[in-house]
């Protein structure tokens, strides 16, 4: 690599990067960019129709989907790259922090301390059996994946029996991602080493009433005997009295005077035969009220309690309750942290003594610094001036956890702190904080005690952790006791003195992510793209990506086969990104493009710093005023036919969609209009786009030849943007009218035509614009054949192969090979060698995930995908390429066994582009398995991966 740029990156752990500050995440922007377009409403069934799909592609596909076991003619084997861990993190000053994805749920085996189990948003259930294993700079507890074979890798909640610590129920389906789709319920009875098909969960209220169908389960519970389990869903609350297991779930009719389906989100066991359930009537709307239910008998029969805060009852939205046993006889403690109605600021926290019955404020309002007598932590921080713990995200994020054996401490986590009562809520402390730079003590000094980069050893920062909780648990297992806690950015713990100590003095250990690939990445960029480069040092292995709440990552390899982590360079929300190479340094790497929720910054010296460049209001000439919702996954896209080009799609308040370009040499601070004048297919002209612009690229081979597409048409030009040429729709339909049509997201020329005519385009749009079914026989992928230079290109569906219910996130043609395309799908990666008109699974290892864009190396070394929930992959045509090194267990076991010995055996000598490599045995990772890695595995024969 180029050894400037490489002294540029090794400057990153140590960069002031002062001309950004602290970046969070905005989930309620989030949704709201899905539902405006990106994406758009999906119902349950339009859910349930991808994961059939999924369920027929797990039963063709299964020995590739899992790891191969089977030959498969011209499939090769994906290798996971990470990200498993960064050597520095930075969001407005440098943490020496490590995270994974978005947690949803955890257990600590009550047997066994050492083994705990990790329910992920898109990356499905992780467990360790060595979880105590001391952290240190490059050991830890080892993670294996045990979901990789279902149906999806969504996750909403995961729960043991008491009564058999290997039986496990797991709810798919997070509540908070629509690209990450749910079955509902699947169950084990090993500890996780095999499951159940998925079950669904449906019901009607009323007999002749609708069927209602839950797309994601957002809590599971049991009683002590095992046997009863509740499902908290979309779709209202589901009993099993069989412990989970198989299809004996009942739609429960919560609401007996209204009948109405309730939304529910959170349950609790509150004593014998007693439960709490918090629930929003969903068919309200914007109105929408959260409830709070009791039953009495074992959750057949449930009746509302509001007593003790009917006053604030109307205002109420999201609520989140936990119990904990009082002393015998005595009925158990609840607490519930509620949401306003809007579902924006807490509203409040509330304590019952009674198993639910009767309720009382614990007067958390949120009221800043002053104006609530006595409603402030006990330790005011910046971030966490008062009691209301989840800011403006109370809709996101709820973390509420009971000391089992304790009913006075209880846990609360929100937005940017965790907070810790010791007095059943009188009085609390803040535990941790998201941005400690910030964290001001009584006597108000600010605590820089990581600030000096030049003494990492000093780095206390004991009370760090990411921002934006979802999960937590109490363990006392073996005489000790363990907090653990999961959020954005995975999952964090404290042991023996968590409960009682003083919050500095507790030790928060977030390393124990190492291991763990379940980020969840909107984008991939790759040095090797481009087809010829003026870059020193050409197209350096670089691998650069935007991950959610987790930043904008970027990986370097030192030597060619050296591992050195993803860095984040950039925090909050990363989405698109984009490299080349600035004029003044001119390596490949030394131009970097992130972008932020309607905000593009540029950093010149390789990611040292970073500027913003693009927001809403500035930035852009001519100058316009970008709608927030429709830009707030915003892209950047470069053009690989020129180092210094960059391009954006970006959509206007008025909803007129428009082009702009950055060729200011390599500095990407300029960005001017292109959108010319648009040449209709009818043979008119338009000055604007006539709907909001979804995507944008440029030929990989020739200069000003770009493609966007903008509702249902790609526009192509060939002089730079003056002059565009509208194509026909790719799909209309009946509709309102006749003038529904299929909304377009992703686009891409044919490199090999270099008239510029082919042009390929892709959708995730589960209906037409209306809402009104896709016509059948019309997929999600459209070859655009006469694109360049004339109004009218056909856009015709591609053949067969993709399950037509299945939405594709993004399309690509082979550098060398017209023939050869790409289609990165919601449930993975698919290929056509025939021009499309056959598509199949493509390749070996890749479970059901979302794949959400795709960097194809020019020489056809390598291609490098983004998942949502997996991290970044990467499969080979050639075995040059590096990746990480497995761990032996071949048949995902959790142990090293002769099972892995006779299958190790049998792969030993194939490398990374034959179908039955499985990566888990390249142990010494030197990408073949030969003696060195069977020497490796017979060493760890008996113990964990």
């Amino acid at each position: 690599m180029n050894k400037p740029l490489l002294l540029l990156l090794a400057a990153l752990a140590f960069s002031a990067n002062a001309d950004e500050g602290p970046d969070g995440d905005d989930p309620i922007g989030r949704r709201q960019a899905e539902r405006a377009g990106d994406i758009g409403i999906r119902t349950p069934e339009m859910q349930r129709r991808i994961l059939d799909e999924a369920q027929s592609e797990k039963l063709r596909s299964a020995g590739r989907i899992r790891m191969a076991t089977v030959l498969t003619p011209g499939a090769a084997a994906w290798v996971n790259i990470g990200p498993t861990t960064a050597d520095s993190e930075f969001n407005g000053n440098t943490y020496y922090k490590v995270d994974s994805g978005r947690a949803r749920r955890i257990i600590v085996d009550p047997q066994n301390a050492n083994v705990v189990y990790l329910a992920t948003s898109g990356g499905g259930v992780w467990k360790t059996r060595d979880a105590l294993t001391a952290v240190t700079s490059t050991t830890g507890p080892h993670w294996t994946p045990i979901t990789e074979g279902l149906v999806s890798l969504s996750t909403g909640s995961l729960a043991m029996n008491p009564g058999n610590h290997l039986s496990l129920v797991l709810g798919l389906g997070d509540p908070f991602d629509v690209q990450t789709p749910g079955y509902n319920i699947v169950t084990s009875d090993d500890g996780g080493l095999s499951w159940s098909n998925a079950t669904a969960l449906s019901g009607s209220y009323l007999l002749g009433a609708g069927i209602y169908t839950a797309s994601t389960v957002r809590d599971l519970a049991f009683d002590p005997g095992g046997a009863i389990v509740l499902a908290a869903t979309d779709a209202g609350l589901f009993r099993s009295t069989q412990g989970g297991v198989g299809t004996g779930w009942t739609l429960i009719d919560v609401d007996k005077v209204g009948h109405s389906l309730q939304d529910c989100w959170s349950i609790a066991y509150a004593g014998p035969r007693t439960w709490v359930l918090t629930s929003i009537d969903s068919l309200s709307g914007s109105s929408a009220v959260g409830h709070v239910w009791q039953s009495t008998n074992d959750g057949l029969d449930w009746t509302e309690r509001t007593s003790g805060f009917a006053s604030e009852a109307s205002d109420v939205g999201r609520i989140t309750v936990t119990a904990s046993a009082q002393a015998a006889g005595q009925p158990w403690r609840v607490y519930a942290l509620a949401s306003t109605k809007a579902q924006s600021d807490q509203k409040d926290v509330f304590r019952s003594n009674d198993g639910g019955a009767t309720w009382s404020s614990l007067a958390m309002h949120g009221c800043g610094t002053s104006g609530c007598a006595g409603e402030h932590p006990l330790n005011v921080t910046d971030d966490q001036p008062d009691l209301n713990f989840t800011h403006n995200q109370a809709s996101y994020n709820q973390m509420l956890v009971a000391d089992p054996a304790n009913a006075d401490l209880v846990f609360i986590g929100g937005n940017l702190s965790l907070g810790r009562s010791t007095d059943g809520g009188a009085t609390w402390s803040v535990m941790t904080d998201w941005l400690p730079f910030n964290l001001v003590t009584n006597t108000g000094t600010l605590d820089t005690s990581c600030g000096n980069p030049a003494t990492p050893a000093n780095c206390t920062l004991a009370q760090y952790a990411h921002a934006d909780w979802h999960a937590g648990t109490i363990a006392h297992v073996g005489g000790v006791d363990y907090f653990y806690g999961g959020n954005d950015g995975g999952l964090i713990r404290a042991g023996s003195n968590v409960l009682s100590a003083a919050p500095a003095s507790v030790t928060w250990e977030d390393k124990l992510n190492r291991g763990i690939v379940s980020h969840l990445v909107y984008s991939v960029a790759s040095g090797k793209e481009r087809p010829t480069t003026g870059c020193t040092g050409g197209g350096a292995d670089i691998v650069w990506g935007g991950l959610q709440d987790n930043g904008s990552r970027l990986r370097t390899l030192s030597g060619g086969s050296t591992y050195v982590g993803y860095n984040q360079i950039v925090g909050g929300d990363g989405f698109g990104v984009a490299l080349g190479c600035t004029a003044g340094a001119p390596a490949m790497g030394s131009l970097l493009f992130s972008t932020y929720v309607d905000r593009i910054s540029v950093s010149t010296n390789g990611g040292v710093s970073f500027a913003k460049v693009v927001d809403q209001t500035s930035g852009l000439n001519p100058a316009i005023t970008l709608d927030h919702d429709l830009n707030f996954k915003m892209k950047v896209i470069a053009d690989l036919s020129n180092d210094t080009t960059f391009l954006t799609p970006v959509t206007d308040n008025t909803g007129a969609g428009h082009v702009y370009r950055s060729i200011t040499n390599g500095s990407g601070g300029s960005w001017n209009g292109i959108d010319g004048s648009i040449h209709t297919e009818a043979g008119g002209t338009l000055s604007s786009w006539p709907k909001p612009m979804r995507g944008v690229t440029g030929h990989p081979r020739i200069t000003n030849h770009y493609a966007a597409v903008s509702g249902g048409r790609v526009y192509v030009t060939t002089d730079g943007g003056a002059t565009w040429y509208e194509s026909k729709r790719a799909v209309a339909g009946a509709g309102l009218g006749g003038t529904a049509y299929l909304s377009l997201f992703s686009v891409a020329f044919d490199p090999n035509d270099t008239s510029g005519a082919t042009v390929w385009a892709a959708t995730h749009a589960t209906s037409l614009n209306d809402g009104s079914a896709i016509p059948t026989g019309s997929g999600h992928v459209f070859k655009c054949t006469g694109a360049a230079g004339v109004a009218g290109a056909t856009c015709a569906p591609s053949g067969n192969g993709i399950p037509e219910a299945v939405p594709v996130n993004v399309v690509k043609v082979d550098p060398g090979n017209s023939s050869t395309l790409y289609a990165g799908t919601e449930i993975g990666m698919y290929r056509s060698t025939d021009g499309g008109a056959n598509w199949s699974r493509y390749g070996t290892g890749l479970p059901l995930v979302s794949v959400t864009d795709i960097a194809i190396n020019a020489d056809d070394t390598a291609i490098r995908v983004s998942t949502f929930g997996r991290g970044f992959w990467e499969i080979y045509p050639s075995t040059s390429a590096p990746g990480v090194a497995g761990n032996g267990d071949l048949d995902s076991s959790g142990v090293i066994d002769g099972f892995d010995l006779v299958r190790e055996a049998a792969i030993e000598y194939g490398d990374r582009t034959t179908p039955d490599f499985n990566p888990a045995g390249d142990l010494v990772f030197n990408n073949v398995i030969d003696d060195s890695d069977l020497a490796a595995l017979i060493a760890k024969l008996g113990g964990l991966p």
